[in-house]
C-alpha cells in the first residue's frame, strides 16, 4: 500500500448467496488495491464487488442500506 497516493472512495457491495447486497464505503488509492484490503467476505458464498463510488454510492454506504 502507498502512503503516497492519497485515497479515493469505492463502493463496496457484497451479494450473499440468499440475494441480498450490502453497501460499504471503502478507501484506498487503487481500485487493485481496494481489492486486495477488502475484496473478501466473511459471508458464506457471498459475492465482492468494487467500483468507484459516486455521491449516492457513499450516501448507501454510510447510511449501511442493504437491499434484498
Amino acid at each position: 500500500m502507498d502512503e503516497s497516493q492519497p485515497k479515493k472512495p469505492f463502493s463496496k457491495r457484497t451479494r450473499t448467496k440468499e440475494g441480498r447486497t450490502y453497501y460499504d464505503n471503502v478507501y484506498a488509492s487503487s481500485l487493485e488495491e481496494a481489492y486486495e484490503l477488502y475484496g473478501k467476505s466473511r459471508m458464506e458464498g457471498a459475492e465482492v464487488d468494487i467500483i468507484p463510488a459516486d455521491a449516492d454510492d457513499l450516501e448507501r454506504g454510510e447510511r449501511g442500506l442493504s437491499y434484498p
